[in-house]
């Protein structure tokens, strides 16, 4: 685990506060570690996964939008 930069977000989900923190790698070849986090759960994963994520959900929620109103 490495050392905490900042938050990024803090997100609201069914009652459960959700945080998303930006953090140092402690490993030499990857710069940044992405922890999303909540009381009782944890998830790591690199910055590149994270921009992955993001961009998929970005995408499902377009999809979305364009079925639901045709935009």
């Amino acid at each position: 685990m490495g050392e905490h930069i900042r938050n990024l977000d803090v997100v609201t989900l069914k009652g459960q506060t959700i945080k998303i923190e930006l953090n140092k790698n402690d490993v030499e070849d990857l710069e940044y570690d992405i922890h999303i986090e909540t009381p009782n759960f944890r998830y790591n994963m690199s910055d590149r996964e994270f921009m992955k994520f993001t961009a998929s959900v970005e995408e499902a929620k377009r999809k979305l939008e364009y079925k639901l109103k045709g935009l």
